[in-house]
């Protein structure tokens, strides 16, 4: 029963988790894409899935080896690591562009801001969902092998 409770908690943090999140971020790109008019190519894609599955890997593992305290650290390595800087498709953070148009005494580019922003909480519903089903699948795991 163990190893049935571990398949079936991470089936449910994996493939679930993987189809909910990945229907739910491409639909919000789709639409970010269309009111920002532009598009984003099918990498740009990819690799945020990648990085959402080993999140619910890493989620559902600690959280079933009763050590939830990974996902803080995690957020915070994110985060301090610059995640949002990697949202931006030029790969320049919003302060160093604002600081940019100021020195060439352009007005602010408030439609790139406002892609990146919509980018930004994208991305944030997407390591959402991952900790959501990153931990269904660890009281799945927790609570069928008791």
């Amino acid at each position: 029963m163990r190893i049935i409770s571990f398949l079936i908690g991470y089936g449910v943090s994996l493939g679930l988790g993987w189809s909910v999140a990945r229907y739910v971020t491409r639909k919000l790109y789709e639409i970010e894409s269309k009111a920002c008019e532009s598009d984003l190519t099918q990498q740009s894609k990819l690799l945020p899935e990648f990085v959402g599955v080993l999140e619910r890997i890493l989620y559902t593992s600690f959280i079933a080896a009763g050590h939830p305290e990974f996902v803080g650290f995690w957020l915070l390595v994110k985060v301090g690591a610059g995640w949002r800087w990697q949202l931006v498709p030029e790969r320049i953070p919003i302060e160093q562009e604002r600081e940019r148009q100021k020195k060439s005494n352009r007005k602010p580019d408030r439609k790139s801001e406002r892609e990146r922003a919509a980018r930004y909480n994208v991305f944030l519903i997407g390591n959402a969902l991952s900790l959501i089903f990153g931990g269904l699948g660890a009281l799945i795991i927790r609570h069928w092998s008791k």
